[in-house]
């Protein structure tokens, strides 16, 4: 079965695991993309990433090195999305998809340790 992009890189996988690299310079966005697997989301580095709330509110989201991020998806996967780097410097993570079946029927809030936070983002041009 052919992966549908979640990150820059595909650095490994095998039948349990998938994992990405997603390298974005400042301003950059990446490909829309959607993830039908449960994944974590690993920073390595400090980065500011402009995303959407699953009710299509705009975020910046302030993230530490060290953040860590489980996801459950849910039978059906997340809605096609894209991430934005609004930092002054490159932002770099990893994403690891766990291959099988998804741990919930319907999709769940994020998990994390908490070494973060969302600033919700005026709508007005």
């Amino acid at each position: 079965m052919t992966a549908e992009p979640v990150g820059t890189t595909l650095l490994f996988e095998n039948a349990r695991v998938r994992v990405w690299e997603m390298v974005l310079s400042p301003g950059e966005t990446c490909q829309p993309h959607r993830h039908a697997s449960d994944y974590l989301m690993i920073y390595g580095a400090p980065s500011i990433i402009r995303a959407t709330l699953d009710d299509g509110r705009p975020v910046a989201q302030h993230l530490q090195a060290g953040m860590v991020a489980y996801r459950a998806v849910g039978q059906a996967g997340l809605s096609a999305h894209q991430i934005t780097n609004v930092d002054s410097v490159e932002s770099r993570h990893f994403i690891v998809e766990l291959l099988g079946d998804n741990s919930t029927q319907d999709p769940l809030p994020p998990e994390h340790n908490g070494r973060g936070s969302t600033e919700l983002l005026s709508t007005h041009s």
